[in-house]
C-alpha cells in the first residue's frame, strides 16, 4: 500500500469532498443547521471519545449526505475496531 492510498489518507480526502464530489470549501455552510455543524465537528474530530459521541449523535438526528461517506470510511478503514462497530450501525441505519 501507497502512502496516497493508506487509510489515514483516504480518510482526510473523504472528509474534504462531500457526496457530490465539492470540495469542503466549494460547499455552502449557511444551508446547514446547527445540529448539522455539530454533528460535522464531532465526526470529524480527531479524538476517538468524540467520533463515538457524533456516530451516536448521527443514530437519533437527521445526517446530511454529504456525512455518510465519512461514516462509511470509518466502518470501513478506521483503526479503532470500537468505532468501526459503531460507525457500521450508524452507516446500515441510515443508508
Amino acid at each position: 500500500m501507497t502512502e496516497a492510498t493508506s487509510p489515514e489518507n483516504l480518510r482526510k480526502f473523504i472528509k474534504q469532498v462531500n457526496f457530490h464530489g465539492q470540495t469542503e470549501e466549494a460547499r455552502p455552510r449557511d444551508g446547514m443547521t446547527e445540529d448539522s455543524r455539530n454533528l460535522r465537528k464531532f465526526l470529524e474530530s480527531d479524538d476517538p471519545a468524540m467520533v463515538m459521541m457524533g456516530l451516536s449523535m448521527a443514530k437519533t438526528s437527521e445526517v446530511p449526505d454529504d456525512l455518510l461517506p465519512l461514516i462509511l470510511s470509518y466502518y470501513m478503514w478506521h483503526d479503532d475496531k470500537t468505532i468501526r462497530a459503531a460507525a457500521k450501525s450508524t452507516f446500515i441505519k441510515l443508508a
